[in-house]
């Protein structure tokens, strides 16, 4: 009686020269299950075939397919191909040494949506695929004159036993060489497995360590940053302190004079024009060196301002890059980055725009209002104190006027002029006051 025969399914890759690995099908299914990672292959699709190999290594059936990896080296959880199926019910191929096999390629598909996951085998002079599959299994074409057996050959009754005894030896020899090939094949997978296993947890080790070091890095970055902002912002409340001492002290003196201008006038009716004219001078002189003395402090404050703005871009530089992937997970969340700023309103920063929001926050602002950055801080200086900046008898007019309340809108020439000095007959300066 015939038996039906045992088909061993097999799995070989290609790479550029040809086959460069096998794998058994149970190791097959351990690569598509997650179990294992081919490391060469990530990122990238990579060429396979399946065989069905009979008792004595000749090919019964080929589906060449296409499986994709992540970045990891491990095939994507999508891919699902019915190879079985495809190998059953594929069309007439070659004739690798046992009658023409099943085959199912991209121009041989039986499942017409599978197509895109198949290829097509090259039979070229340089890049012969069939020939790479026979090399691979030990195969040799068949040469001119051998008949070539659709079937299976059965010896008949009149043979004699001798001819069965005969064919069962010849298949226990072929059957223990199968064996052998089989042995040596998963030997040598399962060391390549190995090996790519050790060196995967060797590369995630020193990944871990860098990732380790990375993480201290930042956290370092960070106090040293938080203790470098707040000393910043202690100077620049000190700095501002002094300021309106100053201011106020300015104010009262300012104040003291007038009493005693006004005073002296009474008491001092009937003296002479050159005394009162040497009072008031003198006081003059004292106002004239708080004024000194302001513009002193103002320029300090500023030149402590600028000083702040460059530590702000340096730490904004030096935690940038171990910031990144921080700024980037935030990002992912959903989570937005919005600051308030004057004439701007609230303005909602991507991830791009945050290092160069910190290094910037004024040039940034006078980008999103459309103007110069020197216009955007002459705008501000008026938004803060909206009082006229013309110069009468050596002093600042200091009324007040209209305050602008968009950069684009503001004309330094006119903005910060009082009608008198403007020459407009407008008595609507301070309007919005």
């Amino acid at each position: 009686m015939n038996e039906e025969a045992v088909l061993t399914p097999v799995v070989l890759g290609f790479g550029d020269q040809g086959v460069n690995r096998a794998l058994l099908f149970p190791d097959f299914q351990a690569l598509w299950q997650g179990d294992q990672t081919l490391l060469d292959c990530a990122g990238r699709r990579h060429r396979f075939v399946y065989l069905l190999l009979d008792d004595h290594r000749r090919v019964k059936a080929a589906v060449f397919f296409l499986l994709a990896f992540d970045a990891q080296g491990s095939p994507l959880p999508e891919w699902d191909l019915p190879l079985t199926e495809l190998a059953e019910r594929g069309d007439v191929g070659p004739d690798l040494g046992a009658g023409p096999i099943r085959l199912a390629s991209r121009s041989h598909c039986p499942i017409s949506w599978h197509q895109g996951d198949l290829w097509d085998p090259r039979s070229e002079a340089e890049h012969d695929d069939w020939q790479a599959i026979r090399d691979c299994l030990g195969l040799v074409a068949p040469r001119d004159g051998e008949v070539e057996l659709a079937g299976e050959y059965h010896p008949s009754a009149a043979d004699g036993i001798d001819v069965e005894a005969r064919l069962e030896r010849v298949r226990r020899i072929l059957a223990q060489e199968h064996q052998e090939a089989l042995d040596k094949l998963i030997a040598g997978q399962r060391t390549r497995l190995l090996t790519l296993t050790r060196q995967h947890q060797e590369d995630l080790a020193r990944l871990q360590r860098d990732a380790d070091e990375a993480r201290a890095a930042k956290a370092e970055l960070e106090v040293r940053y938080a203790a470098l902002a707040q000393h910043l912002e202690q100077q620049h409340d000190l700095a501002r302190q002094e300021r309106e001492e100053l201011n106020e002290q300015m104010r009262t003196l300012e104040r003291n004079a007038l009493y005693k201008i006004e005073a002296l006038r009474i008491q001092s009716e009937a003296e002479s024009e050159a005394r009162v004219a040497a009072a008031v001078g003198e006081l003059k002189n004292q106002l004239t060196i708080r004024e000194v003395e302001l513009k002193y402090r103002d320029e300090l404050d500023g030149q402590l301002q600028e000083d702040i703005r460059q530590l702000r871009e340096r730490c904004a530089q030096l935690i940038g890059d171990s910031n990144e992937g921080q700024l980037e997970r935030l990002a992912r969340q959903g989570i937005l980055f919005v600051t308030f700023q004057p004439g701007a309103g609230h303005l909602i920063l991507s991830r791009q725009d945050v290092p160069r929001f910190s290094a910037d926050p004024l040039g940034y602002v006078a980008e999103h209002c459309k103007v110069s950055g020197e216009q955007y801080q002459r705008w501000l200086e008026h938004h803060q104190q909206p009082v006229c900046q013309a110069e009468v008898e050596g002093e600042r007019c200091g009324r007040p006027v209209v305050r602008v309340e968009h950069p684009a809108q503001f004309d330094p020439l006119r903005s910060t002029l009082c009608a008198e000095h403007r020459g407009d007959d407008s008595d609507g300066d301070v309007a919005n006051l």
